[in-house]
């Protein structure tokens, strides 16, 4: 470029790759799977991938110096291209620790060297620096004190991949002529991929006490649901697991008593020809157990089958009324063993009998401040991911559905002659003129619904 007297040629070179790191890894998959089915969990998990790159590579001034100093600025962008779900940070400085443009035939220098913001007007001369709102100029930073001039925290949109900043300079007429050049350099981090809440489980059976006991035990107060596994106490801790007996998906959580609970009861259809196993199911006191009868599917016409008290295990799926399956004590307790059985997944279990128990519903409720009130009761019954709700129960002698959306019965460990204790959730007087939230016991022969929680 042929040069005159007092024309300056300033090169600023821009975004020397800083590859904060580069990594693209496919583990092998994990196969989960229960040695009696033919079905397999498959996970594959994704490394982060992360690389920036710059709109040019060098940025070139031509200032014409004046007294009272010429400013110019000039435009610069950094385009991240990542796959990082939970997003990036994003830094700015010079490549090392020298922030001074450099002559590269004299001693000069012009220099980056002043605090706080300056605009165009108040730029000191001879000064150069950066601005992230095309108006507001800082010193550039040195290397061991980057600038972070982005920072998301979920999976950036095309827009968000891209941030511009704008290189200014003011120069004047003491300025020697000839070229002045620096590096400065963009470094992108992705953020390490959240954890999932309940970590790298899929499955019910693989849920055990100190996976439960690992996740953050929520506030009373916390209405918000999250799928990561957070510090915070501000939110519910939720995750979807399969139950590998029969590929049911739950959807479960860790609430403010510190237990967790599924939100839905359980949906297993047993069968006469299907056996349950201590690989897969709550057994302890025996390796495989196969109900009496097979459980019948209820279409809403006519009535059920009839559930004697006769020591045999039944259950009923209302397909058309609610869509819950309900079971009697026998099958809820695989066999009818006091506590030591159950039909809940591996790794989890019939609530505790006592309502002060370590595993029952009382400290739940206390927990919830729920009392014994309309209000209350359906409050927590109406609640998306409430492990308790008004399904009411089978009963057996209308053979039907009844009390849907009044009352909620629970089948609970443990027993008293021919009566099962159970978990009584009501919302209507029919039983002494009180609203319900207490143990009861009924009839073994009653369809109630059962709800685990981890052991």
């Amino acid at each position: 470029m042929p040069k005159t007297k007092g024309i300056f040629e300033v090169f600023v070179f821009s975004a020397s790759l800083l590859l904060a790191f580069f990594t693209f890894n496919i583990f092998s998959p994990i196969i989960i799977a229960n040695a009696g089915e033919d079905t397999a969990q498959v996970s594959v998990d994704v490394g982060t991938v992360i690389s920036v790159t710059t709109s040019s590579d060098t940025i070139v001034f031509d200032v014409m110096p004046s007294s009272e100093g010429t400013f110019m600025k000039k435009s610069l962008s950094a385009n991240v291209s990542t796959n990082a779900t939970d997003g990036y940070e994003l830094y700015f400085s010079s490549v090392d620790n020298e922030t001074d443009m450099v002559s590269e035939t004299t001693d000069s220098k012009i220099k980056s060297d002043f605090s706080g913001s300056v605009t165009d007007s108040t730029m000191g001369k001879n000064k150069w620096g950066y601005s992230l709102d095309s108006t507001n100029f800082n010193a550039i930073p040195k290397n061991n004190s980057a600038a972070k001039i982005k920072d998301l925290n979920h999976l950036p949109t095309s827009a968000e991949k891209s941030t511009a900043i704008e290189i200014g300079t003011k120069i004047d007429a003491t300025m020697m002529s000839g070229s002045y050049e620096k590096t400065v350099v963009f470094s992108a981090v992705a953020h390490e991929t959240s954890q999932r809440v309940f970590g790298n489980i899929y499955t019910m059976q693989e849920m055990t006490s100190s996976i439960c006991s690992a996740e953050t035990t929520p506030s009373p107060a916390a209405t918000v649901v999250t799928y990561i596994h957070r510090e915070s106490t501000d939110y519910i801790p939720m995750r979807e697991l399969t139950d590998v007996r029969d590929g049911t998906k739950y959807l479960v959580g860790k609430y403010a008593d510190g237990n967790c609970w599924m939100t839905n009861s359980l949906e297993i259809i047993l069968t006469t020809s299907g056996e349950l196993n201590s690989e897969t199911t709550d057994l302890n006191s025996k390796q495989t157990y196969k109900i009496d009868y097979s459980t019948y599917v209820f279409n809403g016409s006519g009535t059920g089958p009839v559930f004697p008290a006769d020591g045999k295990s039944r259950a009923v799926n209302m397909k058309s009324a609610s869509s819950i399956v309900f079971y009697n004590w026998y099958a809820a307790t695989a066999g009818g063993n006091n506590a030591e059985d159950s039909i809940c997944p591996k790794g989890w279990r019939l609530p505790s009998s006592g309502y002060n128990g370590a595993k029952s519903f009382g400290p739940f409720l206390s927990s919830y401040g729920i009392e014994d009130s309309a209000t209350s009761i359906n409050a927590m019954a109406s609640a998306t991911y409430s492990p308790l709700k008004l399904y009411g129960f089978y009963s057996t002698s209308s053979r039907k559905l009844a009390y849907n959306g009044t009352e909620g019965r629970y089948w609970l460990r443990g027993s008293s002659g021919e009566t099962g204790y159970n978990f009584y959730f009501s919302n209507n007087k029919r039983v002494d003129n009180t609203y319900r939230n207490t143990l009861d016991l009924s009839n073994k022969a009653y369809g109630f619904a059962v709800t685990c929680v981890a052991r």
